[in-house]
């Protein structure tokens, strides 16, 4: 029987248990692709393993995707002392060649997108070094992608077919059901809305593209229990070198060097002052985890409700 041709109250009957044993199905799909993903052999970056200062790009595209990326790149630069930061605008210095000589490609590259002694707000510096550097992110992605940190495009269009057919199976009949109530002129259809929504909020969140696989996760999860000696030591006052702290920063976020909590800050938005008029607070940045210990091969040491909800028409 067409469930669409079941009364109201029927269709609700079997609507709620056959989109649980749905999303139960689908979830328990995600889990075992998930678990599937896995990083080859020989790869490069394994709990264990300590990175490089020049990982650190890679380190933080793992752990917020590119922008954290260009962020952790200008983070670099404002430690070189070739950018600097004053009033969420981010200025570009005309630094000793020699520096300039031994920055990596990508940081030559970012570097180059800002013209010497303009100041830019500091997200329109990020889209500058964005758009300059497009060609080194996806480099970066597509080898953490190869070391089976990251999915990789197949795997993503399987999750996104998963999700897409899930929502179809689930909403796609809710949806189809609101409709031939509506053409049949029923209005009581509160619950049949309410569980729309939270069937399609429980798709979302139960069956998210996956960001990062098993492997990249426990790598990411080892660099920030394994370097707190990195994270103690910018704490406790020392500034360390530049690499050091593109390294931090890659690992934890801007907000665990001190010198690179006011960058941090720029990117924020600016808000109104609550209780005052035509001033305006701006938020600092966000907090970061432990910190690292020292090792070798790396820089660093260690590391409806309502009223006339009815049951749906039909």
């Amino acid at each position: 029987m067409n469930p669409l041709d079941l009364t109201g109250p029927e269709f609700l009957g079997f609507y709620l248990p056959y989109g649980l044993c749905i999303l139960a199905l689908a979830w328990l799909v995600r889990a075992l692709l998930y678990r599937s993903m896995g990083a080859p052999p020989d790869a490069r970056w394994t709990a264990g393993t300590y990175p490089l200062e020049g990982d650190a790009y890679a380190i933080a595209f793992l752990r917020g995707g590119a922008p954290e990326a260009v962020r952790t790149v200008l983070g670099r630069l404002v430690g070189a002392e070739l950018l600097s930061v004053k009033d969420n605008q981010v200025r570009a210095l005309g630094g000793p060649q020699s520096q300039a000589a031994q920055l990596e490609p990508i940081e030559s590259t970012a570097w180059s997108a800002l013209k010497p002694e303009v100041s830019y707000r500091a997200v329109e510096a990020e889209e500058r070094v964005y758009s300059a550097t497009a060609t080194h992110l996806r480099e970066i992605e597509e080898e953490l992608a190869r070391q089976g940190l990251l999915p990789a495009h197949g795997w993503k269009s399987v999750f996104q077919a998963l999700l897409g057919l899930t929502g179809l199976a689930v909403v796609g009949l809710g949806l189809a059901k609101l409709l031939v109530a509506f053409s049949r002129g029923k209005s009581n259809v509160g619950f049949l809305i309410l569980l729309l929504i939270g069937f399609g909020f429980a798709v979302v969140r139960l069956l998210p593209v996956p960001r990062q696989t098993r492997a990249g996760q426990r790598y990411l999860d080892w660099l920030q229990e394994s370097h707190r000696g990195l994270f103690q030591m910018f704490t406790s006052g020392h500034r360390g070198g530049a690499g050091e702290m593109a390294l931090a920063a890659g690992i934890y976020g801007l907000a665990a060097v001190p010198d690179l909590i006011p960058l941090g800050a720029a990117f924020q938005p600016v808000r109104p002052a609550q209780g005052s008029s035509g001033s305006s607070s701006c938020s600092s940045g966000s907090s970061c985890s432990s910190g690292s210990s020292c090792s070798s091969g790396s820089s660093c040491g260690g590391g409806c409700g309502g009223g006339g909800c009815g049951g749906c028409g039909g």
